[in-house]
């Protein structure tokens, strides 16, 4: 398992110049604890879906997010109407009155968080600091992931 100080995330010079927007996000979890999908992990999904929904979209490429991914993946040659991201894929289904498949609570962690930056900017984050003065989740986010501090 890597150590956090073994991990290296390098982004290619001609991404940058090509999409100065671009943002990258890693998150390495050790020692982590999964499960089947629960009452709190359904409650998040649940609660993402009704924001999404209450978003007024058309469909999932009027997002702002999802457009600057296609635009961006478009540039590169790829198809994003035949390739949808993961992202418009799952809310595409939210917006045409789907569910989000509950599959376990790492995946439905994730799912929420593909559909919370969907939301508003103000939203706190999923994410677990200790000593971090609103914990949102704590008790789901702490049962399922155990960082390992450098």
């Amino acid at each position: 398992m890597p150590e956090p100080a073994d991990v290296q995330v390098e982004i290619d010079d001609r991404v940058m110049l090509a999409r100065p927007d671009y943002r990258c996000v890693v998150v390495l979890a050790t020692g982590t604890f999964n499960a089947e999908s629960d009452e709190e992990s359904s409650a998040l999904l649940a609660d993402a879906e009704q924001q999404l929904r209450g978003r007024g979209l058309a469909r999932a490429s009027d997002d702002p997010h999802i457009a600057a991914w296609r635009s961006a993946f478009s540039g590169f040659g790829a198809k994003p109407s035949k390739y949808p991201s993961s992202a418009e894929a799952l809310a595409a289904r939210v917006l045409k009155g789907g569910a989000l498949p509950r599959i376990n609570v790492l995946v439905d962690l994730y799912r929420r968080g593909c559909m919370a930056r969907r939301r508003r900017r103000d939203l706190p984050p999923l994410e677990l600091a200790p000593g971090h003065p609103h914990p949102p989740h704590r008790g789901l986010v702490q049962r399922v992931l155990r960082l390992r501090s450098a």
